[in-house]
């Protein structure tokens, strides 16, 4: 997937490195583990956002964070 869409109202699609330019998530968590389930339904446990090919129409992420310690709010 190239870029972020909305399709008619109704889903909203995600490049999966576009949830780090959110600067909450960028400053206040940290990504601890990735996982994905491709177009064929197969999951990939473990995964690098980086192997997330361009061309994945209806997959889906599963993002793990953690806070980040020592935080000001």
């Amino acid at each position: 997937m190239k870029s972020d869409e909305v399709h008619f109202n109704a889903h909203r699609i995600f490049n999966p490195r576009s949830i780090f330019k959110i600067d909450s998530i960028d400053k206040k968590m940290e990504l601890i583990r990735f996982d994905w389930v491709d177009d064929d339904g197969n999951l990939h446990i473990k995964s690098n956002i980086e192997n997330v090919g361009d061309n994945v129409k209806y997959g889906c992420g599963i993002y793990t964070f953690k806070k980040k310690l020592n935080l000001k709010y």
